[in-house]
């Protein structure tokens, strides 16, 4: 692997942790409005971000089976750029779970606050 594809995985390895990390505080989170949300953006988004990291790590393997068996250049590429969008999809839909999650608690808990 290169310099440069380990320090890709590298840059992309706190933003992994710090969703393990929200999909940990959700799973062991009391009962309240948007928790499921919350798990399931969580689990989304690190499911995005687990597998754009394991392409990326991967990508030297992906691009040399490509070319071992007769395929193009260009063609591995756009193969990987639609499978890292297809996976930043995954994790933005994720991210919207876990906003729209983290609002309806905010809500809830500013509604049980006195006034």
């Amino acid at each position: 692997m290169s310099a440069g594809m380990a320090l890709q995985a590298l840059l992309g390895l706190p933003l992994v942790c710090a969703t393990a990390f929200a999909l940990l505080v959700a799973l062991i989170a009391p009962r309240v409005p948007g928790r499921a949300l919350v798990r399931w953006g969580a689990a989304l988004m690190l499911l995005g971000q687990v597998g754009a990291l394991g392409v990326s790590v991967g990508q030297t393997l992906l691009l040399q089976r490509t070319l071992a068996g007769g395929g193009s250049l260009q063609h591995a590429g756009v193969v990987i750029g639609l499978i890292h969008m297809g996976l930043g999809v995954i994790a933005v839909v994720g991210l919207c779970l876990l906003a729209v999650g983290f609002l309806r608690t905010a809500r809830a808990a500013a509604g049980a606050m006195p006034r």
